[in-house]
């Protein structure tokens, strides 16, 4: 083992000579070429690389494809396309040194430029799993031509410069119209992937090696794994490395083949773990999945025979509805006996999960009890929502709430300890008191002007959809659109003025850029000045309230 004296030794570094080996050498396939796939933008004559997938082929017709630049769509001074070619094994090493050292691909006196380039890793992408057993599925291998029915070795780097990642993962809109038009050329879609924008990536497909699994007959913990080399490959030394997790705590276990060249490996917790056929002479992994014993089959029949079935029978509008009920019949088989070390772990988790979601407010229950702790817990819960637009709104915040009111904002929006911010906030102006909508525009505009002494830091606009067709909403939802990555949102699940109040629940939504959308969408639609109910931008705070109060 090599001892590193220095650091620097461990950064990552593309290593040419092992890549060679394994084209050269036929190790995970015998390659006859090279395909060649890019997402371009263009501005005039120059030409930006958007993703770049190199994949190896092992077709025994494959012929090199001369440059095909296929258009998409033109936008203001940018032009996309995707462009393909077929590459023979001879050449992609010096290409790839070309990109990597000069920043740029030179084909055909093209010139496609990557920026600069900076080595991420290389590794290995396992077959597509089921995402139904819980097993992940790496993106990269839904791109590949297979779309991930074999494992793949993948080398990539990402341009650093961020030129082009910035441009566009900031419009979504312009990312989904490129997916959407990009289908008919490649796997490749650059809306699910933009953390990958601007990448140059390499795949080898193992093509050397196919696994057979199964469970052995008479056991209820033990599966054998009998691996089968193909295409001519000469057998050497695999170990087979099997692990898993339970409770936060890692199990491996390596076993050396048996005469037969099968492996048998326990799973005697019946949890799900992760097994891998590893190339001992080559360092490499060449196969692996996702396993778990079936225990037991459930079977669910449901009969409809006339004279055998139950009928609900009621009273609707003068009428009477019958419905009928299926009866329904299941059969189990194999062994049901439960895992008694199971519940307790599933509870505890479930609890310490829980606890966790309400101490950062991603999910809160409020239950009140009675009139004193409905008072109470409506503060709680807007102080919930005070600290939230603290947190995650130093730079944008929305409020959409059909019942919101001038009051709401003054407990909301108000209280953001974020200078500058912009905060939008948007009503119905739906009310229980009746009051004409053109009314309460005013008692909101003359409220919130009357609360303003020193409103330093203040960037608040305020409109109403009332007076605007097809712009109703139900919905309550606080939004943080520009927080980091990922836009933020939480859905309110009453309105503001009831929050806490009453039953509900407080929880943060997972899908969030669809939400914010809609919002902006609607926003844009309202600019008429029947629709502004109040506004105040922190440069007309200092010129109507003059400087801020220091204390």
């Amino acid at each position: 083992m090599k001892a590193y004296g220095n650091l620097e030794e461990l950064h990552l570094v593309y290593d040419e000579v092992f890549f060679q080996k394994l084209i050269q050498e036929e190790i995970l396939a015998k390659y006859t070429g090279f395909y060649v796939t890019s997402i371009v933008a263009s501005r005039e004559s120059e030409s930006y690389n958007m993703l770049t997938l190199i994949e190896a082929t092992d077709e025994k017709d494959f012929t090199p494809q001369k440059f095909q630049p296929f258009s998409l769509f033109e936008k203001k001074e940018w032009r996309y396309m995707v462009t393909k070619h077929g590459m023979i094994v001879e050449s992609i090493g010096k290409k790839i040194s070309e990109a990597s050292r000069q920043g740029e691909w030179k084909e055909e006196e093209k010139s496609l430029k990557f920026g600069r380039l900076e080595f991420l890793g290389n590794w290995y992408v396992p077959p597509a799993m089921q995402v139904s057993e819980g097993f992940p599925t790496s993106p990269i291998s839904m791109m590949l031509r297979g779309k991930g029915e074999e494992g793949a070795h993948i080398w990539e780097w990402s341009d650093s410069s961020g030129m082009l990642y910035s441009k566009l993962v900031g419009n979504p809109q312009l990312l989904k119209e490129i997916s959407q038009r990009i289908k008919n050329h490649s796997n490749i879609l650059i809306d699910e992937i933009t953390d990958k924008i601007s990448n140059l990536i390499i795949a080898l497909p193992v093509k050397c090696l196919e696994c057979e699994i199964e469970g052995i007959k008479g056991t209820l913990d033990k599966i054998r794994v009998h691996p089968c080399w193909l295409n001519g490959t000469k057998p050497r030394p695999l170990q087979l490395i099997a692990w898993k997790e339970r409770d936060g705590m890692q199990s491996i276990a390596i076993e050396n083949a048996r005469e037969d060249g099968t492996f048998v490996v326990a799973n005697n917790d019946n949890k799900k773990q992760r097994i891998a056929l590893y190339d001992v002479s080559n360092r490499l992994i060449l196969y692996e999945t996702g396993t778990t014993i079936m225990r037991n089959i459930t079977a669910k029949f449901s009969l409809c025979v006339r004279g055998t079935t139950i009928c609900r029978l009621f009273k609707k509008e003068g009428t009477i509805e019958k419905i009928r009920l299926p009866i329904n019949q299941k059969i189990q088989t194999g062994y049901t006996e439960p895992l008694v070390l199971d519940e307790p772990l599933r509870r505890r988790l479930y609890q310490r999960s829980l606890e966790k979601l309400i101490e950062k407010k991603l999910f809160i229950q409020y239950c009140p009890t009675s009139a004193e702790h409905r008072d109470a817990l409506h503060k709680q819960a807007i102080e919930d929502i005070r600290s939230l637009i603290t947190k995650y709104g130093e730079r944008k915040v929305y409020l959409w709430d059909p019942y919101l009111s001038a009051n709401d904002v003054l407990e909301t929006l108000f209280y953001n300890k974020n200078s500058g911010a912009q905060m939008r906030a948007l009503t119905r102006l739906k009310s229980s008191e009746g009051t004409h909508k053109s009314e309460l525009i005013r008692q909101y505009h003359d409220i919130l002007d009357a609360a303003c002494i020193k409103p330093f830091g203040l960037n608040i606009e305020f409109r109403a959809s009332a007076n605007s067709p097809n712009a109703d909403f139900h919905d309550r939802f606080l939004m943080f659109p520009d927080f980091g990555d990922e836009p933020l949102v939480w859905s309110l699940g009453t309105s503001v003025n009831s929050f806490g109040r009453e039953h509900h629940i407080f929880q943060q939504i997972q899908h969030a850029r669809p939400i914010i959308d809609a919002f902006e969408g609607m926003w844009d639609k309202l600019q008429n000045e029947r629709n502004l109910i109040w506004k105040i931008t922190s440069e007309e705070v200092i010129k109507k309230y003059g400087e801020p109060l220091i204390e």
